[in-house]
């Protein structure tokens, strides 16, 4: 027992021994019998309470200590350090493998921990499920690290590049070979569970690109480190369809646009120039979206934007009557808004308005 448990136990006993204290016989005497039985209970009770606190035992602080523990497992994935191994694999290619941390952030110990993950194989389109490892322990602040992917990346740029990423699992039921990604990519769920905490989990995607390998995450756990993608160029990056058509909007008026025009024209009768230039920008080029529950991007049908109408600066599409959303964090690719910009701009630069 500490000092400060010491100093609450004496701190309560002073409280309930001051409380009986306020109840002296006299005062007991003067009131009506059913009164003195209460203010008898009620002084036998407090004396109790402060006889507890004067003897309290080890197990209740143990318990007291017990209930502040908070325990939180996490997965983390990063671009170095050990989230990434290069080895040799033979006279023409260098093996890069992928590691994902599972890391106990939380104030309590975890046992039983598992890594599971869940991928598509890319040679019949069979959707498994895979215990990567476990069952583990974790101390507070331990992390273990566990390879997700390897890819063999060519030493010379004369060695064609491999059309499979591996995923790294052992043995699994009647399944001998985890799936295996084309290298156009693919996505793996990783879920990290244990006895004591609530699963993460974590959504990541992988490909190959001129013979070296990539990834990202989804969405779930953050990733370790938030530098740019060396792999993705700037034509490939998401711009978020509000941030496109306010930067549409914006290019097109300051040439004198009667694109620009027509959206200033229309925001009279209440259609906002996002709104606007969402719905043009949706038949000009691909846009994507993540139909909920999915965190995933897929390209959205153009059909779809005849059922519905952008809403939220052009962040989310609904259908027609639907209070939800059919498709959330709309987005198109930076490298199709600057082409679309200039053709529009080319398309309609003689047109008045």
């Amino acid at each position: 027992m500490d000092n400060k448990q010491s100093a609450d136990i004496g701190m309560a006993a002073g409280v309930g021994l001051a409380a009986v204290a306020m109840f002296p016989p006299s005062f007991l005497s003067d009131l009506p019998g059913w009164s003195r039985q209460v203010g008898g209970w009620i002084g036998l009770g407090l004396f109790g309470v402060s006889l507890l606190a004067l003897i309290k035992p080890d197990w209740f602080w143990r318990s007291k200590a017990h209930s502040n523990q908070k325990p939180e497992i996490d997965l983390i994935i990063g671009r170095d350090d050990h989230y990434v191994e290069t080895s040799s694999f033979n006279s023409v290619n260098v093996m890069k493998t992928v590691c994902v941390g599972v890391r106990n952030i939380g104030t309590a110990h975890l046992s039983n921990c598992k890594l599971m993950f869940e991928a598509t194989r890319a040679d019949n389109g069979i959707r498994e499920t895979w215990l990567r490892d476990g069952p583990f322990s974790l101390g507070i602040g331990e992390e273990r690290y566990l390879s997700v992917a390897e890819y063999n990346e060519p030493i010379s740029p004369q060695t064609a590049p491999e059309n499979w990423i591996r995923l790294s699992a052992p043995p699994s039921g009647n399944f001998w070979s985890p799936p295996m990604l084309p290298a156009a990519g693919g996505a793996v769920t990783l879920t990290a569970t244990s006895a004591e905490s609530r699963e993460r989990r974590m959504i990541c995607k992988f490909w190959a690109k001129e013979g070296k390998l990539y990834w990202e995450v989804v969405s779930g756990s953050v990733p370790a480190t938030v530098a740019s993608d060396p792999g993705q160029n700037d034509d490939d990056k998401f711009i978020p369809m509000s941030e496109a058509a306010a930067r549409a909007y914006g290019e097109l008026r300051a040439n004198g646009s009667s694109w620009a025009k027509a959206a200033d024209s229309f925001a009279q009768y209440g259609v906002e120039e996002k709104v606007y230039f969402a719905n043009a920008l949706s038949s000009e080029i691909p846009i994507y979206g993540k139909h909920p529950p999915s965190r995933l991007y897929e390209v959205i049908n153009p059909d779809e934007f005849k059922r519905g109408l952008f809403k939220d600066d052009g962040a989310n599409f609904h259908y027609h009557g639907d209070k939800n959303p059919q498709f959330i964090e709309i987005a198109v690719k930076n490298g199709d808004l600057s082409k679309v910009i200039e053709q529009m701009w080319e398309r309609h630069k003689n047109v008045t308005w």
